[in-house]
Order: structure tokens, then sequence, then C-alpha cells
């Protein structure tokens, strides 16, 4: 009997010992420039109070906020001309938590590598676990346009190389972050993960613009149990998307990924673009930018971000072997990724098209990203064939007609069969001529995306608005601009 005891008292022990060591203590950095996402709405307000009422127990789980970059807050106790660091610390009494302030410091620009630095010192300083892992939020623009717009400061934000000076900056250069996270837009990109990788061992953010109420802090509730990053990437990306479902009106995404092999992906994107670039000429092009017009873009056009798994879909005939082995690459790097809509794999890829010009502006920024020597040729080679003219499309004007055919508001314009064999994409935009009180004349637009078709070497755009004006007794038009109008689902005249 004394042996069967001693025995069950063994096993006990053992189990304690595997709890204990399945526990990790962790710091959670919250970088918080509330922005006008603050000062308008309140979001970054409700965030602290998701984290406050999250379930976490505040001394396995440790987290510190700094404030920062709002012209005013929800919560008046933070005060909108200092930028503060507070801690979430148990209650004394009644169970619970609550902010308490470590730090006050007149307003830092927080969108300045500096800011971000002296908060990650501060934490390493101030703590003492076993991880460490950073959260951005704010507005996100992507790669080439960064985290982080500090209204107090003109908006000035974190481009990427600032995150990455503000991180080489800091304790975590040597020690790297169990996870960085983007509570921001438009963030889960290659290239930021690939700059992020000597930093952190995963990467937790969206692809997409995400909604203004953010991640689910619900998350926190048992961090310390989870295994690693990765393990914490998964339960955010389920706690996120469960609150929008496929009707929501936007598009959601959410994914974690593992960047230590993140150098595969890179090597492997080098290959796969450098054997694009050999396939791209003058006779490819047209081939080339018809695909690049199908991928889906996340946000608007014009920021040219798309899905790289779709990328190497779509152009996987021009380099078979080597777009199998970058998808195999991209699968293991990209460990949970969920969207409500649409396509999205986890990670975006900058592929300038829409926005030529901007590309133009931001080129030498890119470069300095460093992703992929064979990709950065690949856009070379395919921006010196967008700037080509292989037709004469000069005096168009005297070809074109409308507005009128039959009973819709149609214009057309006829193209000769080279034009037309020539042509990637076309757009009906439509302009009203106007005059300021001094006879200063200017173009407004009326219709800026009309959808256009071809039909027998003709375009045809079709106007599916309708344009409405205020007139007075004699007919005349009292408003010099008019307002556009459709009608809803519901058979609602709507202004637009």
């Amino acid at each position: 009997m004394m042996k069967k005891l001693l025995l069950i008292g063994a096993v006990c022990l053992l189990l304690l010992m595997a709890a204990s060591a399945a526990a990790e203590s962790t710091t959670v950095m919250v970088y918080l420039c509330g922005s006008n996402l603050e000062s308008l709405y309140g979001s970054a307000t409700r965030d602290i109070q998701e984290m406050l009422h999250s379930g976490l127990d505040g001394t396995q789980t440790k987290v510190l906020i700094m404030t920062g970059g709002s012209r005013a807050w929800a919560d008046v106790s933070i005060p909108p001309d200092s930028t503060c660091i507070y801690a979430l610390s148990p209650k004394a009494h009644g169970g619970g938590l609550k902010t308490k302030l470590l730090d006050s410091a007149p307003s830092r620009n927080m969108g300045e590598a500096d800011t971000l630095s002296y908060f990650l010192n501060f934490c390493a300083e101030h703590t003492d676990t076993d991880r460490a892992a950073l959260i951005l939020w704010d507005h996100g623009g992507g790669p080439v346009n960064g985290v982080c717009w500090d209204e107090n400061f003109g908006t000035d934000h974190l481009a990427l190389e600032e995150i990455v000076s503000a991180l080489s900056n800091s304790p975590f250069a040597e020690n790297k972050l169990e996870w960085i996270g983007f509570d921001a837009c438009l963030m889960s990109s290659v290239e930021v993960a690939s700059k992020l990788s000597p930093f952190a061992n995963y990467m937790i953010s969206s692809q997409a613009e995400e909604p203004a109420s953010g991640w689910d802090y619900s998350f926190l509730q048992g961090l310390e149990n989870d295994a690693d990053g990765g393990e914490t990437g998964k339960r955010v990306v389920s706690t996120f998307m469960e609150v929008f479902p496929e009707n929501y009106p936007s598009k959601v995404t959410m994914a974690c990924t593992d960047l230590k092999n993140i150098d595969d992906l890179a090597k492997k994107t080098d290959a796969f673009f450098t054997t694009l670039k050999d396939q791209l000429t003058n006779t490819t092009y047209k081939e080339f930018a018809a695909i690049r017009q199908e991928l889906e873009s996340f946000s608007d056009k014009e920021r040219d971000l798309v899905d790289l798994g779709e990328v190497i879909k779509k152009y996987e005939s021009f380099a078979p072997a080597e777009a199998k082995l970058l998808m195999e690459s991209y699968e293991k790097n990209v460990i949970s990724s969920d969207h409500n809509k649409g396509v999205a794999t986890g990670l975006t890829l900058y592929f300038p098209y829409y926005s030529m010009l901007n590309y133009n502006r931001v080129k030498d920024l890119y470069q300095k990203i460093d992703f992929s020597d064979g990709y950065l040729s690949f856009l070379e080679q395919f921006g010196k064939l967008q700037a080509t003219s292989f037709v004469d499309w000069t005096n168009l004007s005297d070809r074109s007609s409308g507005p009128v055919r039959d009973t819709r508001t149609v214009f057309t314009l006829q193209l000769t069969p080279e034009e037309a064999a020539n042509l990637a994409e076309s757009t009906l935009v439509i302009v009203r001529q106007c005059a300021d009180e001094a006879g200063n004349v200017f173009y407004v637009v009326v219709n800026p995306d009309g959808e256009t078709e071809l039909e027998d070497n003709q375009l045809i755009g079709d106007y599916v608005h309708s344009a409405l004006y205020a007139v007075d007794a004699d007919g005349q038009i009292l408003n010099e601009l008019p307002l556009r109008w459709t009608r809803d689902a519901e058979g609602h005249y709507v202004i637009e």
C-alpha cells in the first residue's frame, strides 16, 4: 500500500513539474499610437478596456502600454500632451486589473524610431520575464508606408526602416521577441516579415484593412500556457476572425507567419522572379500585364499590394519548377491564415502597376528593404515595358462619340486592330468644366471609375449614374457641380 501511495505521489509531482514548466512568463509591450482613431472614435481606449477585462492574471503575463500620438483621449485620465507608460497590474482588493502609471514625459513623437526604442528599453529594464512580445497599434500602410501616424507631430509615422532601427537599438537585437504583432492595416507583407525576421520568431498581422475595433484582446488570457508565439498567433487569428462573418461588408484578414525560415522564402522568391524576368519580353508583356490586372488588390488599387500566394499561382506557367519550391516554402512559413472573403493566403507583395508614379517616388526606399534582388530586377524590367508605347495612342478624341446609344448613356471610342491588340486596361472618366467667380476654369471629376468593354475593336463605356441638379423656375441650373445619385436595394435614392 505504501508503494502505491509513493507512486501516486511521484506521478502528481511529475504532473505539477510539467505544468510549471509549460507556464512561461511574458511581457507584452503595446506601442499605442492613438492618432485620429482615438481622438475621433475612442478606439485605443476601448482596446485598453478590452485588455483590462481579458482575463489575464497580470502576474505571468505582464502588459506595458505606451500612450501618445492623439490630440484627445476618450479616457480622460490619459493626458494628450504627454507620452505615458502604463502597466496593467492586479487590483489590491476585489480582483481584476487596473492601469498603473510607470513613466510620463512631455509628448514624444511616436513616429520616430527613438520613441519606440525608448519604450523597448524601458520595458526590458522594468520587467524580468521568459519572453517578450511587441504590438504596434494604429493605422498601417504596408511595407512602403509604415505604421503609427502621430497626429501631434504632423502625422509623422514609423517607416519600416525606423522600426528596424528601434529594434536594433534595444535588447531585442540579441534576444529575439517571441512575436511581433501589428494591430494595424496592411502590414502582413513578405517585405515586412523579411525585415523583422532578425528580431522576432513570429509575426501576427493583417493583409487587408482592419476595422477600427482591431484585435480581440481576449487572446491574452492563457498566454502563459502557449508553447510559443505560433500558438499565440493562431489564437489571435481565431478570436479576431470570429467577429467578422462572410457577410461583413469589408474584406477582413489575419495571419501568423513563422519568421525563423523567412530567408528560405526570400531565396525561393529570388529564383522564381529571376526566371520570370527571363520570360518577360516585349512579346510577353501583355500577358504578364493581364495577369497582374487579375490579381486581387488589398485596399485601393494604387497601393499595389497583392497576395503572394496568388502571384505564385497566376505566374506558375512561366516558371513551374521555381513556383513549386516557392509555394512549398511559403506554405511552411505562413502557419495560420484566415479571411472572410476573396483571396488571402497570409502575406502580400508590393507589385507596382496601378501607381508607377508612386513607385518611382518610393523606389529608393523600397530597394533598401532588400528582400529579393531577383524581384527588384523583375520590377525594373516590368516597369520599363509598362512605360513603353507599343502603339501611338495620340489623337484618339477624333474617333470618340457619345454620350447616348439607345436608352443608355454610352460613350464609345473606335480603336485600330493594333491598338485593340495592345490594350491592357481602360476606364471611363467623365469630367465637368466649371468656373469660379473670377472666371478661372477648373475641371471636376464626375465619374472617376466607369467600367468599359471592348467589342469589335470599339471601346464602350457606360455611365451608370445620374447627375442631380437644382434648377430655378426658368430651368436655369443653380448648383455648378452635379450630384451623383443611385438607387439602393430598397429603391431609395442615395446621393453620393
